[in-house]
């Protein structure tokens, strides 16, 4: 006995199913799929994901986006680190406190000065003294400007000695930060005395003698 694969008939063996009436060769035939069908299927990388090649992919992409990353917090840090240093606090400070530079920019009667926080420069120490340079870019209510501090140590302290300034108009001056001393008068040595100054001869008035 046959089963028909559609209906499931029990039938003698034969071409036809007398039940439903279909062929059992054409019907088979349309059910299983070719040979060429079968390597269509196998070779056809459409719409395919391949997770190792697109992580190979994008691996460069991360990694200039980590190297700039890396970068921006190197720069970030020296640049806090130099904010933190003895020259560079006096170097700004003496900016921000110069009377010529807050009037030019408009900050003279309130505290509208601000130092940019990027800036160009150096300090180098050698033993107890040094020199160096810090270029600003100071702003205020009346536009922007540039100081060039010029920082002196001795001692073990840093010093502003002068501050080159170019103003919003243009024009540039060369401020003195350190206040000039005041000449001391020469001692005199021991054991000499001075000269007195002679004085005029007082006139008595006339006494009255009658």
């Amino acid at each position: 006995m046959a089963v028909c694969p559609k209906c499931g008939f029990s039938q003698p063996p034969g071409p036809e199913c007398p039940a439903c009436g279909i062929i059992f060769a054409k019907f088979l035939a349309q059910s299983e799929p070719t040979e060429g069908a079968e390597r269509s299927e196998e070779h056809s990388w459409e719409g395919a994901w391949f997770p190792d090649e697109e992580v190979e992919r994008s691996s460069p992409v991360r990694l200039v986006t980590l190297l700039v990353l890396l970068a921006v917090v190197t720069l970030g840090a020296y640049l806090e680190y130099s904010r933190h240093t003895e020259a560079f606090q006096v170097a700004e400070n003496s900016v921000c406190a110069q009377t010529e530079i807050r009037i030019d920019l408009g900050a003279d009667r309130g505290d509208e000065l601000r130092v940019g926080y990027f800036f160009r420069g150096q300090a180098r120490v050698r033993g107890s003294g040094g020199n160096g340079r810090f270029l600003f870019r100071v702003h205020g209510p009346n536009g922007e400007g540039t100081a060039l501090v010029h920082l002196l140590r001795r001692k073990g302290a840093w010093r502003a000695i002068q501050i080159d300034f170019q103003g919003p108009r243009g024009q540039v001056r060369s401020l003195e930060v350190e206040a000039k001393k005041k000449k001391k008068r020469p001692r005199q040595p021991r054991g000499t005395i001075e000269p007195e100054v002679p004085t005029a001869p007082t006139e008595e008035p006339p006494s009255d003698t009658q």
